[in-house]
């Protein structure tokens, strides 16, 4: 569940979030995805990054409730 790939090298979470899945999100963390994996040049990308950019605040507020931590 934390394979990278794309062209961003980002984990399927990552995907998830960016194509607003919400149900999607919630299946890859039960699995065991990493909700801290960090990708993109600066290696500042994450999955609550994204969702916060995007304004996804329920797949945010899931993934603060799974562990998230802000991008420092």
């Amino acid at each position: 569940v934390n394979q990278r790939g794309g062209v961003n090298n980002w984990t399927p979470l990552m995907q998830a979030v960016h194509t607003k899945q919400p149900a999607s999100v919630q299946a890859l963390i039960a699995a065991g995805a990493d909700v801290n994996a960090t990708a993109g040049a600066r290696g500042r990308d994450t999955a609550l990054r994204l969702a916060e950019i995007e304004k996804y605040n329920d797949i945010a507020t899931t993934l603060r409730d799974h562990g998230a931590k802000p991008t420092p």
